[in-house]
């Protein structure tokens, strides 16, 4: 079992891997609609029974770290055997992934009912290096909306039309973009 050490949850905690998850998986958060899992090759969605996994095509390897430190901790006793006890895991309310392509970080965030996925950008770097595929998948899909629907056997991972902004002296100023589908089942961000 596991217990949260916070009072309210408005963000949804990542917590650093001290032994409750795979051994490959280095940050894992729990919500409403499943978990998450991030390792150094990407991230895992587990719902509904089934795992879909989502792969940077084309990027380095990267180690992901914790960003924007939570309060809160995490604890599991699992048994009445105290060496399986895991105590005061440290959560994160982001996780990022620094240099996935050059010039271009992967960050992870979200509430108790969806993940977001942002990919900041460098000035003078190009976006269209951003691809991803998705591991676990029956097929994908772009709506008429703009998102992009992967689905499996135990359901759909919908990840809503992207929105793009640059910040500068005037402020921030959207920037139009959308997903488009490329060469092998992957997608980047035109």
């Amino acid at each position: 079992r596991a217990l949260l050490d916070i009072a309210r949850l408005d963000s949804l905690a990542f917590e650093a891997n001290r032994g409750q998850a795979d051994a490959r998986v280095a940050y894992v958060a729990r919500g409403s609609g499943g978990t998450v899992f991030l390792t150094d090759d990407g991230a895992a969605f587990s719902a509904g029974g089934g795992l879909l996994r989502i792969v940077p095509v084309g990027g380095r390897r990267v180690r992901p770290e914790g960003v924007d430190s939570l309060r809160g901790t995490v604890s599991y006793f699992l048994g009445a055997d105290p060496s399986r006890h895991v105590r005061a895991i440290p959560t994160w309310g982001s996780v990022a992934y620094r240099g996935v392509w050059p010039g271009i970080d992967v960050v992870f965030h979200g509430d108790e009912t969806r993940v977001e996925v942002d990919y900041v950008v460098d000035p003078l770097v190009d976006p269209s290096e951003i691809a991803v595929a998705f591991g676990g998948a029956g097929s994908t899909r772009l709506d008429d909306g703009g998102d992009l629907v992967v689905a499996s056997a135990r359901g759909e991972l919908r990840l809503r039309r992207p929105f793009a902004f640059q910040e500068g002296q005037a402020g921030r100023r959207e920037v139009p973009c959308r997903f488009v589908p490329r060469e092998g089942g992957t997608f980047g961000i035109a």
